[in-house]
C-alpha cells in the first residue's frame, strides 16, 4: 500500500488569492493516520499481510517551479516562510507512514532510500518535483 504525497499537498490556486490564511493540506495529518491505520485493520482483520511503502522524496525546488506555474510564486513563498518547508512537509507525511507501519505490525518497503543516496536523483523525479521519472520507478 502507499498513500502520502498527493495526500500532504495543498490546494494552491487558494495561495495565489489569500496567502495570509491558514491552509489545510488535502488529508489533515491526524486525518491521514486514522484513514491509514482503519484501512490497514480492515485488510488485516481479512486475514492478509500488508506491506506498505514509504514515499519517495519530492525534489522542492522543481516541485516550487511547478506550482508557482498556476499564479504568482510570491503569493505561495509568503505561506511557506522558504522552499524548504515543501520538504519538511513532505517529510512529516513520511514520518507517519513510518509510524504507522511500525505501530500496526506491516512490513515497510524503504524506496526512499534509493532515491536519497542517488547521485542522479533529479533524473529520478519528474518535472513537478513529486512523482518518480521512468527511471526513478524502475530503481525499486
Amino acid at each position: 500500500m502507499g498513500f502520502g504525497g498527493n495526500d500532504c499537498s495543498f490546494d494552491w490556486k487558494t495561495m495565489f488569492f489569500d496567502a495570509d490564511t491558514e491552509k489545510t493540506p488535502n488529508v489533515a495529518p491526524d486525518q491521514f493516520v486514522s484513514v491509514y491505520t482503519d484501512t490497514i485493520k480492515k485488510i488485516q482483520g481479512a486475514g492478509a499481510t500488508v506491506i506498505i511503502s514509504n514515499l519517495p522524496p519530492i525534489d522542492a525546488e522543481r516541485h516550487f517551479e511547478w506550482i508557482s506555474t498556476q499564479g504568482p510564486s510570491r503569493a505561495i513563498m509568503k505561506w511557506l516562510g522558504d522552499i524548504g518547508m515543501l520538504y519538511r512537509w513532505h517529510e512529516m507525511y513520511n514520518r507517519l507512514v513510518e509510524q504507522i507501519a511500525g505501530k500496526t505490525g506491516c512490513k515497510l518497503l524503504d524506496i526512499r532510500s534509493p532515491f536519497l543516496s542517488n547521485h542522479n536523483f533529479k533524473k529520478l523525479i519528474g518535472r513537478d518535483g513529486m512523482h518518480p521519472t521512468e527511471e526513478g520507478i524502475r530503481l525499486n
